[in-house]
């Protein structure tokens, strides 16, 4: 028995955070074993069901008391709930990872819109937390997009070598220093401004015609020497001619005066290029021209910090750190 204090206090309480009571059994009903719901095995809690179905039931009813409980169970057990959490979704990852993309197939239009909509109710807040995002996983996101690099690049020069990667002018077989080529050139084919990771997924995707596979060397000997209508007027003419001339000055100079890829041996004038030995960034000439870089090494008197190679090991040596040459 509780005063009138006491009772009233009990009551608001109650009418705050109000519980699903459990009903009092009848004792006129006959009292079932089992859940009454097909295939539950569970023991009877109240009105035929077990505690489970029961609450699913009750939760149906009342989803407004549902939410104010499990928000305040929540906010009690938050540690407890997320470590839980977390052990489920990494032994479960597999199952999660299908049952999303199951629930995103059924639904693709409705959350496709739901997004849609999100994002432009307050683009600032999305492209804020986005760029964060980007910035906290840039070394995952870099490798992912090493990977798919890698995987278009190995169907794209398969398919156009038809078979095993090989370059078509030279026959060489090494596939870090195949490329692929424009046979009409990148603007015949719309990819003047394409970077390599969205040609190859385009051609991944599509296949079409007007490429061919490459090495190194034969595809800029290829775009040295095809037909190009230069101007004829003197001052035109006078720089083009400087401009070789420097170039072979450069490229004797870091081999030795012989004229050749000190890697490789190869001594076409066309297929060599200037490489830097330590990289670009730390000589200071992430935006210098590769066709000004010969008058700048003139300028400064060939300092050190270069080494002439073919376009075959510079390009290995960029990509994976040491042209295969040297292993």
């Amino acid at each position: 028995m509780l005063c009138n204090a006491h009772y009233l206090i009990k009551w608001r309480k109650e009418r705050r955070n109000p519980r699903p009571l459990k009903v009092p059994r009848n004792p006129y009903r006959p009292r079932l074993l089992h859940c009454s719901i097909k295939n539950c095995k569970n023991n009877d809690y109240a009105t035929g069901l077990c505690k489970n179905h029961y609450m699913q039931k009750w939760r149906k009813a009342n989803p407004k008391l549902n939410k104010i409980i499990a928000e305040k169970y929540y906010r009690k057990n938050k540690k407890k709930i997320l470590v839980k959490d977390k052990v489920y979704r990494t032994k479960n990852r597999g199952k999660r990872n299908k049952q999303k993309r199951e629930h995103y197939a059924n639904n693709r239009e409705r959350l496709g819109k739901e997004k849609h909509e999100r994002y432009h109710s307050d683009r600032e807040k999305y492209t804020a937390m986005q760029r964060k995002s980007s910035k906290k996983h840039r070394t995952k996101i870099l490798l992912k997009k090493k990977e798919k690099f890698a995987g278009y690049r190995l169907d794209v020069l398969t398919y156009y070598s038809k078979g095993t990667p090989k370059c078509k002018n030279c026959g060489i077989t090494e596939y870090a220093f195949l490329q692929i080529d424009h046979i009409y050139g990148r603007k015949a084919m719309g990819h003047k401004t394409k970077t390599g990771l969205q040609i190859y997924r385009e051609l991944h995707k599509k296949h079409p015609e007007g490429f061919q596979v490459l090495c190194g060397n034969c595809n800029l000997m290829k775009e040295i020497r095809r037909h190009k209508t230069h101007s004829k007027h003197p001052g035109a003419v006078k720089s083009r001619y400087y401009k070789k001339l420097d170039k072979k000055q450069v490229l004797e100079h870091y081999s030795n005066g012989e004229l050749k890829c000190v890697c490789c041996g190869f001594a076409e004038i066309d297929g060599l290029t200037i490489d830097h030995i330590e990289g670009r960034k730390k000589m200071g000439h992430d935006l210098v021209l590769a066709r000004t870089i010969y008058a700048w090494i003139k300028r400064n008197n060939f300092p050190k910090g270069f080494q002439t190679l073919c376009m075959n090991c510079n390009h290995a040596k960029g990509r994976l750190g040491k042209c295969p040459h040297q292993k």
